[in-house]
């Protein structure tokens, strides 16, 4: 969608787009309205919110089954279990990150796209900034100094990229193999579960390993759709740094480079 969810056939300013994509309702479902555009007023609806992985509890999970007969055939599977956790934890912390930093929660519909619009105009609305483009990963690099809210910014989008990079390009063969582990290890406790005295005991290792299915699924179409978008994005690079060009004015005049800032005061 770039910066702007611009069609070619059928142009909208960007403006009205990225003014669509700001959310009043913890629901995230209204666009703010033209007479809301007073930044004291955004700032009381802000949805200031830390929003953390609802599957704590799975991530200090272990699939080992104790006081069960399927206690040392459980570790068989542990391996698999842990890397498929392991490598959600790396993936989601990076992510969180990134969107923690470019405000994602006030952007209704937000994705990795219009992370990247309000990473760039905080880094133009630095004085003289210096930037190296490239194909593919990582896609731009920072060459010059900049300020405190748009090095944090920067930094965490290296951060994901990496994890993108490293997820998509060496990590997806072994969690599909580990995946499959774990799936084997889940058909056998759904057949054989009602052969067991402590059934209970065994259910829950099932759900985990249901549970640990589910989210290598996610971790690896997740990462392939990022980086599809981030892609798509570059690939276009002159059409969406002359889409946020007008806003990136609008930073530099008032000084403005957090995403929190940007997202409330610049793109309404």
């Amino acid at each position: 969608m770039g910066c702007s969810g611009i069609s070619k056939s059928q142009p909208k300013p960007l403006s009205s787009i990225m003014s669509i994509k700001l959310t009043q309702s913890l629901k995230k479902t209204q666009s703010l309205l033209s007479s809301s555009r007073n930044p004291s007023i955004i700032a009381d609806k802000c949805l200031k919110l830390k929003i953390f992985p609802s599957n704590l509890k799975f991530l200090k999970s272990s699939l080992i089954l104790p006081s069960t007969p399927l206690f040392i055939q459980s570790f068989q599977f542990t391996a698999d279990y842990n890397y498929i956790k392991e490598t959600y934890t790396v993936f989601i912390s990076a992510l969180r990150y990134f969107y923690d930093q470019v405000h994602e929660v006030c952007v209704y519909d937000y994705n990795i796209q219009d992370g990247i619009c309000i990473l760039l105009i905080s880094i133009y609305a630095n004085q003289a900034p210096e930037l190296s483009f490239f194909e593919s990963f990582p896609f731009f690099t920072l060459n010059s100094p900049v300020v405190t809210e748009t090095l944090s910014m920067f930094k965490a989008w290296e951060g994901l990229i990496k994890v993108v990079k490293t997820i998509a390009t060496i990590k997806t063969e072994k969690l599909l193999k580990a995946q499959l582990k774990v799936q084997e290890f889940s058909k056998y406790l759904k057949k054989n579960i009602n052969q067991y005295v402590r059934q209970r005991e065994v259910a829950k290792g099932l759900k985990k390993t249901e549970y640990a299915i589910g989210i290598g699924e996610y971790v690896i179409s997740e990462t392939m759709k990022i980086r599809l978008q981030v892609q798509s994005f570059f690939s276009d690079r002159a059409l969406r740094l002359n889409e946020i060009s007008s806003f990136v004015e609008k930073a530099k005049k008032m000084r403005i480079f957090s995403g929190e800032r940007i997202v409330h005061t610049i793109l309404p």
